[in-house]
């Protein structure tokens, strides 16, 4: 019973790991996004 809660938990732990990486990486990919869309207007601007 204990190796099977262990288990669990560290799948929980490793699931929860990479939902987090995963949502790390959303946003700076949206950042950049966002950046070169801010920067190609001010391009013509000038």
């Amino acid at each position: 019973e204990k190796a099977e809660a262990r288990q669990n938990a560290v799948r929980k732990y490793q699931e929860e790991e990479l939902r987090k990486l995963q949502n790390r990486h959303k946003p700076r990919t949206a950042n950049k996004a966002s950046a070169q869309e801010v920067q190609q207007p001010n391009l013509f601007n000038f």
